[in-house]
Parts: C-alpha cells; sequence; structure tokens
C-alpha cells in the first residue's frame, strides 16, 4: 500500500509540469440517461483550470437545463505530447422538466477525462472525451452521468 501510494505521488508531481491553454470555449455533447449539448468555456489557472458549462439535455420523458462548474487538476498522458489527462471536483445547477412536475435540482460530483491538444499542429483546438458522475441531493435525487465528446477553440 506505501509502494502505491508514493507511485501516485509520484506521477501527480511529474504529471503537472505543463499548463492547459489559458481559455479555451466550444462544444461538449453526449450524455448518459439524456443526450445533450452544452456550451464550454475554460480558464486556465497555470497547471489548473476551471470550467463552466451551460446546456439542455433531453430524453424520451424529461428534459434538464444546467449550469456547471468543474476545477481541473492535469496530468500528463504517459509520453504523449499534447496529450493531458484531468480530474476534478464540481457542482452543478439545473431546472429539470419531466412528465409529472418541474423543480430545482443541485449536485456535487467530479469530472474525469482525456484531452489532445492539437494546437502544436498549427491548429487552435483541444477535443477531449471525459465521465461526469453528479448525484444530485434536491429534487430530482440520484446519480447522472454520462461520457462526452467536446470540441474547443483556444483563444
Amino acid at each position: 500500500m506505501k509502494k502505491v501510494f508514493l507511485a501516485l505521488i509520484a506521477v501527480v508531481a511529474i504529471g503537472t509540469s505543463t499548463s492547459f491553454a489559458q481559455k479555451a470555449i466550444g462544444l461538449r455533447f453526449g450524455g448518459g440517461s439524456a443526450f445533450g449539448a452544452e456550451v464550454s468555456y475554460q480558464q486556465g489557472m497555470g497547471s489548473n483550470r476551471l470550467e463552466a458549462d451551460f446546456g439542455f439535455a433531453g430524453g424520451e420523458h424529461h428534459s434538464y437545463i444546467s449550469a456547471v462548474g468543474i476545477y481541473h487538476w492535469k496530468f500528463n498522458f504517459f509520453s504523449v505530447s499534447n496529450m493531458q489527462w484531468y480530474v476534478g471536483p464540481g457542482a452543478a445547477l439545473g431546472i429539470y422538466l419531466d412528465e409529472n412536475n418541474t423543480g430545482l435540482t443541485l449536485g456535487i460530483g467530479g469530472q474525469i477525462g482525456l484531452e489532445y491538444d492539437f494546437s502544436a499542429h498549427g491548429v487552435p483546438f483541444n477535443l477531449s472525451v471525459d465521465a461526469r458522475p453528479m448525484f444530485n441531493f434536491i429534487n430530482h435525487t440520484g446519480l447522472n452521468w454520462g461520457a462526452c465528446l467536446s470540441l474547443r477553440y483556444l483563444l
């Protein structure tokens, strides 16, 4: 157990040597129980960043409008240049509409993903795939998550 803990600390220390793009804006597509899209904005903070998303998801029997804030820590993805993985905590505020009622919901959770930055190739975009599990604890309660694909323009 001690070796695993020390290896994890080494990965974190080595993996944070490069930084995210300072600003990016784009779209995040995907879903779990409902398919949707979000307008996504990222603001770099050295080797970390904040992400703010506003979106809509809809399923067969319900719809959901949300605002999400996530804090990311970034790590190098082995020795692949321009590829990082990221993880961090976040919160969501949303309005859900289903067949029986409408209400406000609040959730906490996190996000984990893998991102490739094309700027080294002269293309100012990044592409990422991630999962964002959120546990809603007011009104429409329960675990909500899904895999998403994002494309963002680097500002």
